[in-house]
């Protein structure tokens, strides 16, 4: 059992539990207060309906500025009013509880806290922005994952040359990742063909989407309803709507093209682009940005996954607006082919050089505390004096089990930590989201 930044104990997913009373009561559901609004109105009904019967009984008083009927029907039909308020107040938050992801292994307490946690935009893509999303959907439904779609390799890039869609392979993993659904169900999405003509290699969520795409009409809708299908905790935005391509040109002078063909030429990069050179960001994307708490740019392929979204010129300059705490989560691995033997400073001035020094306010590395130096490709920082003036949060977030990998609920605890640091600085956000 792990401990959760807001204090307390984080239960993980239990599974299947039964319904108890003591759910009704738990601090958070917001029921409480309906049922005594609905108390107070049954009072009021037995004392306007007791009023009544007494005054059949007795005379009425002299100094009654209405009749003694009237006074006990207003009674009567406050209490009527509070009444109804109450039941509607309790069966909504009944209905809300139960409608929420997940609402048959939590109790009322933690999908309220759920409800309430932190807005938080994570932005990346790849396997990076997947691991991070698991660690975070346990302490937020308040996510929104904006993806890149310049991915042209794979399953993806066949579906995006051959259908003319966005590629659906990283926007799949994200829904996976956020998914509450059965694992049969998620496991049918990450399902890839091992054979047959024009199925080999491709999954069956990425073919869902591009079905749901031409069923809906478009991409955003299908994302929405695979959404739905999977019982997903926040939202899933890609960056972009329009088709982009990445073009790297290398040290070497040599300039390649496509997400795909950049690790496989070797180079060491010397600047990204996009083509076209200024798309035109998703507008809920940037909205999400500009509402949210926390920022979280990466961990990714840094120049193939993280690097193509802040790019677009509409992210960027809602990242710079937004008064979120923006933190960049450097990666304990380097990428061979991408940023190979790259140390976090150089992590770090690669992002600068493309975006600016203003973009980001934190950066969170591991601290090398659960494997040697000589085991990681990426060497923990000693200081932050090489970080382009930003600072350094450094904490074990490696997977033992994978050291090359980020642990998804240490990741998202160091995040939450950090962030409730700093939100208690007196900068105005709230630990809680509210």
């Amino acid at each position: 059992m792990s401990v959760s930044p807001f204090g307390g104990e984080r239960t993980p997913n239990p599974g299947i539990r039964r319904f108890s009373l003591r759910d009704l009561f738990d601090v958070g559901t917001g029921i409480k207060r309906w049922i005594f609004l609905g108390a107070l109105g049954a009072t009021l009904i037995a004392a306007g309906a007791g009023y009544a019967i007494s005054r059949l009984v007795h005379a009425t008083p002299t100094w009654l500025l209405i009749p003694a009927w009237g006074l006990a029907a207003l009674i009567f039909a406050v209490g009527i009013l509070l009444g109804l308020i109450g039941w509607w107040g309790v069966t909504s938050a009944l209905a809300q509880s139960m409608s929420r992801r997940g609402s048959g292994s939590l109790s009322f307490h933690q999908l309220r806290a759920l409800e309430r946690g932190p807005r938080i935009v994570a932005i990346g893509g790849g396997t990076g922005l997947s691991t991070l999303l698991r660690g975070l959907k346990h302490y937020s439904n308040n996510i929104t994952a904006v993806v890149t779609v310049a991915d042209d390799g794979g399953s993806s890039g066949v579906l995006r040359r051959e259908m003319g869609v966005l590629p659906p392979g990283d926007i799949r993993n994200c829904l996976v990742a956020l998914s509450d659904a059965e694992p049969t169900l998620t496991r049918l999405f990450q399902h890839r063909f091992a054979q047959g003509t024009g199925l080999e290699g491709h999954s069956f969520g990425n073919l869902f989407l591009v079905a749901m795409t031409d069923v809906s009409g478009d991409f955003e809708s299908a994302i929405h309803e695979a959404s739905r299908v999977l019982a997903v905790r926040g939202q899933i935005l890609p960056s972009t709507l329009d088709n982009v391509n990445l073009v790297a040109s290398m040290e070497d002078g040599t300039v390649v093209r496509g997400e795909s063909a950049i690790p496989k030429y070797g180079g060491r990069i010397a600047q990204l682009s996009l083509n076209p050179e200024e798309p035109l960001a998703y507008s809920e994307a940037v909205k999400a940005i500009l509402e949210a708490q926390l920022l979280v740019v990466g961990p990714g392929s840094l120049y193939t996954s993280v690097l193509p979204n802040l790019m677009v010129r509409g992210i960027r300059q809602a990242m710079e607006a937004s008064p979120a705490l923006k933190v960049y989560v450097c990666n304990v691995a380097t990428q061979p082919g991408e940023t190979t033997e790259y140390s976090v400073e150089e992590h770090v001035q690669a992002l600068v050089d493309h975006i600016g020094p203003t973009v980001v306010d934190w950066v969170l590395a591991d601290s090398g505390e659960v494997s040697s130096v000589e085991e990681l490709r990426i060497p923990p920082p000693t200081s932050d004096d090489d970080l382009a003036g930003l600072p350094l949060f450094r904490t074990s977030v490696i997977n033992p089990d994978f050291p090359h990998h980020h642990d998804p609920d240490l990741l998202a605890q160091a995040l939450l930590k950090l962030y409730g640091r700093e939100s208690h600085k007196g900068n105005g956000k709230s630990l809680n989201g509210r």
